[in-house]
């Protein structure tokens, strides 16, 4: 594929997801037509044509339930910190998802689109303990200076669009690049705390005693210290347990 190609696909890809971006939760659940259908439009006055790819976030999302749509919507605002978002990304992944829906949903995913959705991913598993993005490590990744490229030749392209649709991808662009920026060693706003938990929940489920957990992982803290380890987390579940705690 020639270099003026592959660019004008990447501003596609790019397009696609700044769009997707602008949404608000309530149009996730309206008929696929619905928003599509003005994405390709706002598509069309930026010089693109949305939904050409297989592999694209429209054709993907088109293939898959809404509740993957939410949980990709929402793994992207929380990765940009919103609280709420990750409040809502939990409930999500909990209890409409499973780890092989979404690894099966990001294999079918263009490397572009893909590679910018990492920190999102990093997120969910951040709150599951999935190991997603070790699944993937085999899919590919595109270069970030591709997707500044891009990016830069996006945001020239975008010109012909409504004052309100133009303001959102601009803002949105500069999103993505915050999150391509992260995935070059800047740092994640996953806790450390966060971290821990998935190792543990990974293991054992998600405690359904909030207070009684919290109790637990104190007392493991006293007797091993700050310092995380396999001993740690298990006298945490030991504790737990003991103290009749279950797990969902």
């Amino acid at each position: 594929m020639k270099l003026n190609e592959v660019l004008y696909d990447d501003k596609e890809r790019l397009l696609e997801l700044a769009i997707f971006m602008s949404l608000n939760p309530h149009q996730l659940n309206e008929a696929d037509g619905d928003w599509r259908s003005k994405f390709k439009q706002a598509a069309q006055k930026a010089g693109l044509k949305l939904g050409g790819s297989e592999r694209g976030l429209l054709s993907t999302l088109s293939k898959v339930s809404k509740h993957i749509s939410k949980i990709i919507y929402y793994a992207i605002k929380a990765k940009g910190g919103d609280r709420p978002a990750r409040d809502e990304l939990k409930k999500l992944v909990k209890r409409k998802a499973t780890k092989e829906e979404l690894i099966d949903f990001f294999f079918k995913l263009d490397t572009l689109t893909l590679s910018i959705l990492t920190g999102p991913i990093n997120i969910i598993d951040a709150l599951t303990g999935w190991n997603i993005v070790g699944s993937l490590k085999d899919k590919g990744k595109t270069p970030n200076k591709r997707i500044k490229d891009a990016i830069t030749a996006l945001t020239k392209s975008i010109e012909g669009l409504s004052p309100k649709i133009k303001k959102r991808v601009s803002n949105n662009l500069d999103k993505i690049k915050k999150m391509v920026l992260t995935t070059e060693g800047r740092k994640s706003k996953i806790t450390r705390r966060e971290m821990k938990d998935a190792a543990l929940i990974a293991s054992f489920g998600v405690p359904t005693n909030k207070k009684k957990w919290k109790v637990s992982k104190r007392a493991a803290k006293r007797k091993f210290g700050e310092a995380s380890s396999a001993a740690k987390n298990r006298y945490a579940e030991k504790h737990y347990r003991e103290s009749g705690g279950t797990y969902r």
